[in-house]
C-alpha cells in the first residue's frame, strides 16, 4: 500500500502536529525529505513547525537572549572593528538588534527559521562543551551534564558571550574582513582594538566577567588537553610562535574550533596569518578583561581562574583513592572506567611509552609501534585490558568501578603494559617472536636500545629470565 495514499497523510494538520512533535531539527529534515506529504505540509506552515521543534530542543531557556544576539551578529555578517575606516563599530550596548537587554518577547516571537536553525546549531557545540565541563568540574561520574538548571544557565550564557566575543574580535572576523590582516598593525592600532575589547566586555556586571573568565579557561584547558593528547602533530604548517601559546590561538578561533580538536578534528587550522596579528592572538580576551576588572578595582583575572564562578558544588570533593586511600587529590583527578577516555590528555601515548618496564621504552625498533598501539586504542579499551591482565594474573583483584589516583593506575600500566602490547600485536595479526627467540634478558636488555638487528630478532615484551642485563643469542 502507498502510505502516501492513507487519510492520514492527507491531513496537513495532523501532518503538521507529527512534525511540530519531532525531538530535533535532523528528524524534521529527514522527514520531510522521505515524504511528499510531510514536505508539503512543512511547506505550508514552515515557521510554526521550525519554532515547535525549537522548543522541543529547549532552545527557548533564559539564554537565548545570549545566543540570539550571537546568530544575529553572525548572520548579519556584522561589520567587525579594524576592517576599514568606514566600517561600523562595535560600541555596547550597540543597536537593539544585538543587545541582549533589548531582545524582547517580540523579538524572540518572529524569529525566522534561518535564526532558529543557527540557534540549533550553535546549542549543540555548547551542549557539548558543557558535557565535558560538567564531567571534569561537576560530577566525574557522568559523562552528559549534571549541572544545575542555575549552573547550566551561567555557563551557557558565559559560553555564547565568550562566542560573540571570539567572533567580533577573533579569526572570525578575520576571516569575513579580508582586509583585515592586510595593512601594517602598529602597536597604535593593536591598542585601539584593545579597547574596543575592553568596550565590548565593560557592558557585563563583574560577576557575569568572572563567568566568562571560567568558560574561557575551561575552552584553553580543553585545547591544552588536545595538545597533550598527541592531536597537534597533524598541525605541522603552525608556525613555532602558535604553537607556543597553542591555548590563545584555539580560543581566538573560537568555541566551535576548540571543541574539534578535542575530537581530534584540525581541519579549520588556519596559517595565513600576518605577524602583526600575533600581539592579538596571545593573551586573546584574558588581557582585555584583566583590564576591566583592574579598572574597576577587582581581582586579577588570573586568581579567579580557580574560583567556582559557574558551579556551586562539586560532587566527590572529598573522595579518596580506592587503592591507596590518598585524600591528596582533587576529585576530578580521580579515574575509572567512566573517564579514563579523559586521561590521554594527561597521560598520551608518549607518556605511557615512559612507563614501560626496563629499557623497552628506548627499544630501537619497536616503540613507533607502540605508540602507534596506543594511539589507535581507546583509552576506555586499553586501561580495561590492562586491568583483566592484572586481575588473570593476580590473586588480587581490581575492579575496573573503583577510582583510583593517576600514580597507582600508573603502576598498573607500569606492570602490564608490555603484555598489553604483545597481546594487541597478537589481535592485529602482527609478527610476536615465538619463545625460543626470546631474549632471555627480556625488558632489562641493554642491547635493544642500539642495535637494530637484535631488538628485530628478539622479543623483549616479557620480564627477563636471568637479571645481569644481557641479551642472549
Amino acid at each position: 500500500m502507498d502510505i502516501h495514499a492513507h487519510p492520514v497523510f492527507s491531513n496537513v494538520y495532523i501532518l503538521t502536529k507529527i512534525l511540530s512533535a519531532l525531538p530535533d531539527f535532523s528528524g524534521l529534515y529527514r522527514a520531510i525529505a522521505i515524504s511528499k506529504s510531510f514536505y508539503h505540509a512543512y511547506q505550508a506552515y514552515p515557521q510554526s513547525i521550525t519554532r515547535s521543534v525549537a522548543f522541543n530542543l529547549n532552545l527557548f531557556d533564559s539564554t537565548l537572549p545570549s545566543a540570539l544576539r550571537l546568530v544575529r551578529c553572525q548572520l548579519a555578517n556584522f561589520e567587525f572593528p579594524g576592517a576599514n575606516e568606514d566600517a561600523p563599530r562595535f560600541e555596547p550596548p550597540g543597536s537593539p538588534a544585538y543587545d541582549e537587554e533589548d531582545l524582547t518577547n517580540d523579538h524572540i516571537l518572529n524569529l525566522s527559521c534561518e535564526e532558529i536553525r543557527a540557534l540549533a546549531d550553535r546549542q549543540k557545540v555548547v551542549q557539548s562543551i558543557e558535557d565535558i565541563f560538567s564531567s571534569r568540574e561537576k560530577d566525574r561520574r557522568f559523562t552528559t551534564s549534571q549541572l544545575t538548571h542555575v549552573e547550566s544557565t551561567r555557563f551557557r550564557r558565559a559560553m555564547y558571550r565568550t562566542w560573540l566575543f571570539c567572533a567580533t574580535y577573533g579569526c572570525e572576523a578575520y576571516d569575513k574582513n579580508q582586509g583585515y590582516g592586510d595593512g601594517e598593525y602598529d602597536d597604535d592600532a593593536n591598542e585601539e582594538n584593545l579597547e574596543h575589547q575592553k568596550g565590548f566586555l565593560k557592558a557585563f556586571s563583574t560577576p557575569e566577567l568572572h563567568e566568562i573568565i571560567t568558560v574561557a579557561a575551561f575552552l584553553q584547558h580543553m585545547a591544552t588537553w588536545a595538545e597533550n593528547a598527541g592531536f597537534l602533530k597533524s598541525a605541522e604548517l603552525l608556525s613555532e610562535h602558535l604553537i607556543d601559546d597553542w591555548a590563545s590561538y584555539a580560543l581566538f578561533h573560537g568555541p566551535q574550533a576548540v571543541l574539534r580538536a578535542q575530537l581530534n578534528d584540525l581541519t579549520w587550522l588556519c596559517t595565513d596569518y600576518h605577524e602583526h596579528l600575533y600581539p592579538r592572538i596571545d593573551g586573546f580576551l584574558f588581557l582585555a578583561i584583566s583590564d576591566v576588572l583592574d579598572d574597576r578595582d577587582q581581582e586579577p583575572e588570573a586568581t579567579l581562574r580557580t574560583r567556582k564562578t559557574v558551579i556551586d558544588e562539586c560532587i566527590g570533593e572529598g573522595d579518596i583513592c580506592q587503592r591507596c586511600q590518598s585524600g591528596n587529590v582533587f576529585a576530578k583527578y580521580l579515574w575509572n572506567i567512566n573517564n579514563w577516555g579523559y586521561l590521554r590528555g594527561f597521560q598520551p601515548p608518549k607518556a605511557l611509552q615512559t612507563q614501560l618496564k626496563g629499557y623497552l621504552s628506548c627499544n630501537i625498533a619497536e616503540t613507533d609501534g607502540f605508540i602507534e598501539a596506543c594511539e589507535k586504542t581507546p583509552y576506555t579499551v586499553l586501561f580495561g585490558e590492562i586491568l583483566d591482565l592484572y586481575n588473570a594474573n593476580d590473586d588480587a583483584k581490581q575492579s575496573k568501578d573503583d577510582w583510583l589516583c593517576e600514580d597507582c593506575l600508573m603502576i598498573f600500566a607500569h606492570d602490564y603494559l608490555h603484555l598489553w602490547f604483545l597481546q594487541w600485536k597478537r589481535k592485529e595479526g602482527l609478527y610476536v617472536s615465538e619463545d625460543n627467540c626470546r631474549c632471555s634478558a627480556g625488558c632489562d636488555c641493554v642491547i635493544q636500545t642500539h642495535d637494530v638487528e637484535h631488538a628485530q630478532k628478539y622479543n623483549h615484551w616479557c620480564d627477563p629470565m636471568r637479571k645481569d642485563g644481557t641479551g642472549a643469542n
